[in-house]
């Protein structure tokens, strides 16, 4: 939280920063989403690629066009600090200065971020939408994956977890439920991932088998009766075809011509040593 006396001399001021710890549990949980965003990362639709952020999250003056155009239609200063904060825009320009510069795991970063504009208020409403908002443009600078992920939801979610005490709320705590909050959604996206897996590899599955006995119901008994002594021994000759399946070899090449154009089976290797192949 920031502490700040309006009669602190300018240069005193440019060397508040936010106040926190990063703990153990903090560093474990950005382990545990970095993880969670690999498995999502891989096979994610291009647009997640190609993401272009509504505004420049290090932009002040976007911050304040962020406000403007979210408090639409509402009357007050809109789009403009609260007029009885005296100490907010150079509070603002202070954070804004941090958050650009901080070699902090960006994740915590924009937890901060979003805890200390808790704690300024710098609008006279609208900070809580603008705190979950920027919080997750902070987010998905790092890692455009997160633009894509229903954390607005989540976050809002643990607002109201906080209610009225979210400005006095240790920022340790805030953050770490807020981190908390990204665990859980990309926990739930992995989970559903891997099911939806599942599901399209037994449909996979089930429709190969059915294609499979589709073509086998294509054939005749002949062709079936071929299909059968080659799949107990690919190394039959025409002369052994034509005698265990009582045709002549005239019959045999006919039904084994078929086969092949109905790709149910195939032959591998010169005519004197090699084999059938059987697709089905």
């Amino acid at each position: 939280m920031y502490i700040c006396n309006p009669n602190l001399e300018l240069k005193q001021m440019d060397m508040i920063r936010p106040y926190f710890h990063v703990s153990n549990e903090m560093m474990n949980l950005v382990s545990e989403i970095s993880e969670q965003i690999g498995v999502l990362s891989d096979g994610a639709d291009a647009r997640t690629t190609a993401y272009r952020p509504p505004y420049d999250v290090m932009s002040e003056v976007d911050f304040l066009r962020a406000h403007s155009e979210l408090s639409e239609g509402q009357t007050g200063r809109v789009g403009e600090y609260s007029a009885d904060g005296r100490m907010v825009p150079h509070l603002m320009a202070v954070l804004f200065s941090w958050v650009a510069q901080t070699d902090v795991h960006p994740l915590i970063s924009s937890c901060v971020f979003h805890y200390e504009l808790q704690q300024i208020r710098p609008f006279s409403g609208g900070n809580g939408r603008l705190g979950v908002l920027w919080q997750l443009l902070l987010m998905a600078r790092w890692r455009p994956l997160l633009a894509s992920m229903p954390l607005e939801q989540a976050f809002q979610a643990c607002l109201l977890d906080f209610g009225e005490s979210v400005e006095t709320a240790k920022s340790d705590h805030f953050i770490e439920k807020m981190l908390r909050c990204v665990r859980d959604v990309l926990t739930q996206k992995v989970e559903d991932k891997v099911k939806n897996k599942v599901k399209n590899k037994i449909a996979r599955k089930v429709e190969n088998k059915s294609a499979a006995t589709v073509e086998d119901n294509a054939l005749s008994r002949s062709e079936k009766r071929i299909v059968d002594l080659l799949s107990e021994d690919a190394r039959l000759t025409i002369g052994a075809l034509a005698q265990r399946a009582k045709l002549s070899e005239a019959g045999v090449n006919k039904i084994l011509a078929s086969l092949r154009r109905k790709g149910v089976i195939e032959r591998i290797g010169a005519n004197k040593n090699g084999y059938w192949q059987v697709n089905i």
